[in-house]
């Protein structure tokens, strides 16, 4: 790689001491990127104003200008640099409710090993993202989802040389608000369960741990943030979200998928409309208009992009590669309404399950679901895919004909 075209990286933090461990860890990286480093936030933002900065990495609790003072300045003057938060364990109760404009956090101490990967994930989300209009909108959001502090503790003991379950249990238990609403989603006809979950380490033990995860983000990006009102009902995307993931889940237990293979699905489904909520906390008046129009016979995320140049599934793409979620979810969450080949994939079954919901629930009168390409919906009915499917559904989750607004039919 060029000099000139290596990613740019600055490094913030008023301890002298943490910045040489940064500078010598990651000395072996100089060929690959350009490294700067900065002792206050102050400091940092000169560098900025007068340099293209690609990532920044800034300590939170620092005496002058803080590390989010800063983010709230580099997202005003530099808004396509990706932000990384890196604070103590001790402080991120606060950091989480605080940082709406970091897109990743970490906490101290971080190893080596930890830092390299982040950064590398984050960088490389960027250069998945190559349209101008994605990453030129991106940019613009107001204020990125932050990931719950119980996530990034969970993802620790992911990383650790010997995962406990136990442990991963506890942690979510630490929190008695969650542990009440996974229980409750867990337990709810969206799930199909057959048996009532009682307790957390039940609920990672028959789900896993990446659906519990992703119950745990759902959770915290519907209802645990302080956002503005939505021009639709997040009651109903909510519920729209966790019928596709069931939906999505039963369709790869037909086509006799694994296990993870089925998670991905959950999550896939569950995580699939994100897109929606970001766009509208961060646009209020111009997405109000988005709803009123799609209103009027065309789905909401072509209305998207007539305003926006992109559209929610591209969006919650985007975020989600920034939070270092499983790229293929990632990706089967910003294709699920382009998806065109009738080939099995998580992209596919995301679609035909959004497909089927906007198919069989009504959720308003005046409102224009997202249905599968015409001639993909050809392929599958005239293979048969779409009957079997929709028949595996229903005969494993009848609970679903009592859900208001049903109506049987494949939306031929």
């Amino acid at each position: 790689m060029p000099m000139s075209d290596r990613p740019h990286l600055l490094f913030v933090d008023d301890d002298p001491k943490v910045i040489s461990g940064i500078r010598r860890n990651l000395h072996p990286y100089k060929k690959e990127w350009k490294l700067s480093f900065a002792g206050s936030g102050q400091e940092a933002l000169e560098l900025i104003k007068s340099e293209k900065v690609d990532l920044l990495v800034s300590d939170i609790r620092m005496p002058g200008m803080t590390g989010q003072e800063l983010f709230d300045h580099v997202q005003r003057i530099s808004p396509q640099t990706i932000r990384m938060a890196l604070s103590g364990i001790m402080e991120v109760d606060n950091v989480v409710e605080t940082m709406g404009n970091a897109h990743r956090f970490m906490s101290k101490p971080c190893s080596p090993e930890k830092l390299t990967h982040e950064i590398e994930e984050a960088l490389a989300a960027r250069e998945d993202h190559p349209s101008p209009d994605t990453q030129k909108l991106a940019t613009r959001l107001g204020s990125l989802p932050v990931l719950p502090e119980v996530y990034q503790r969970i993802e620790d003991e992911l990383s650790a040389k010997e995962p406990s379950m136990h442990r991963m249990a506890d942690i979510v238990s630490q929190d008695p608000g969650l542990v009440a609403a996974v229980l409750k989603l867990t337990n709810s006809p969206f799930f199909g369960l057959r048996r009532t979950i009682t307790s957390i380490f039940q609920a990672i033990n028959l789900l896993g741990m990446e659906t519990v995860k992703a119950l745990i983000v759902s959770q915290h990006i519907f209802w645990g943030q302080s956002r503005k009102n939505p021009p639709f009902s997040i009651k109903l995307l909510w519920e729209h979200s966790f019928r596709v993931s069931n939906m999505a889940r039963l369709i790869a237990q037909c086509e006799q998928m694994d296990r993870n293979a089925m998670a991905q699905c959950r999550i896939g489904g569950i995580l699939h409309d994100i897109g929606k909520l970001i766009l509208a906390d961060s646009f209020d008046s111009k997405y109000e208009a988005v709803v009123q129009q799609s209103g009027k016979g065309t789905p909401i995320h072509e209305k998207e992009k007539e305003l926006f140049n992109v559209n929610h599934a591209q969006i919650g793409m985007y975020v989600m590669d920034l939070w270092g979620m499983d790229p293929e979810i990632a990706k089967a969450i910003g294709h699920h309404h382009d998806t065109l080949r009738p080939d099995i994939s998580l992209s596919l079954i995301i679609a035909v399950a959004d497909h089927f919901d906007h198919a069989w629930i009504n959720f308003t009168n005046d409102y224009t679901g997202a249905m599968i390409s015409e001639p993909l919906y050809d392929t599958l009915r005239d293979s048969g895919d779409l009957e079997r499917w929709e028949t595996h559904i229903l005969d494993n989750w009848p609970e679903i004909r009592e859900i208001g607004g049903f109506k049987e039919g494949n939306g031929e």
